[in-house]
């Protein structure tokens, strides 16, 4: 009964989900400490170690992944991060803003076309045309590993 309720007001049954840290196949950094991954994606961090400028794509307001990475990473809301990435621009600390792909997708397609993106994605997207980052040495699905959804199995 709780499922057909569900099916007709529209609500889904929410999966768990692990999401995969992907930059262009040429990158060379093949991991990234949490820290560091924060720093990157609210753009306290602008340039790689070899001192290239990172481009920062992210996903859509009320898109999963990006759920996802506000509460795991950038510890704010979508309205709050917004404003704190405007402010930033405002004081002159940061020239762009991150890029928005409205899909997995087309979050690999700009990874592929830009040697220093990088994005985040749904894990079960993954495939061999983008590289997924470790973070502090722990890859994706592993026990350890911290970027997934709350209801995702430890």
């Amino acid at each position: 009964m709780v499922v057909l309720i569900l099916m007709l007001t529209g609500a889904g049954v929410v999966r768990a989900m692990d999401l995969a840290i992907v930059v262009n196949r040429s990158n060379p950094v093949d991991d990234v400490t949490w820290r560091e991954l924060e720093a990157i994606f609210e753009l306290r961090q602008q340039f790689w170690k070899g001192g290239d400028r990172v481009a920062v794509i992210i996903q859509p307001a009320r898109h999963a992944e990006k759920n996802v990475m506000l509460k795991q990473v950038y510890h704010k809301t979508d309205e709050s991060l917004n404003k704190y990435l405007l402010n930033r621009m405002f004081k002159g600390e940061i020239s762009d803003l991150p890029q928005i792909a409205p899909s997995n997708e087309k979050v690999k397609d700009e990874i592929r076309k830009q040697v220093n993106a990088i994005g985040f994605i749904d894990a079960a997207a993954v495939d061999d045309t983008v590289k997924v980052l470790k973070i502090d040495g722990t890859t994706v699905h592993s026990d350890r590993y911290r970027l997934r959804s709350a209801d995702s199995p430890s």
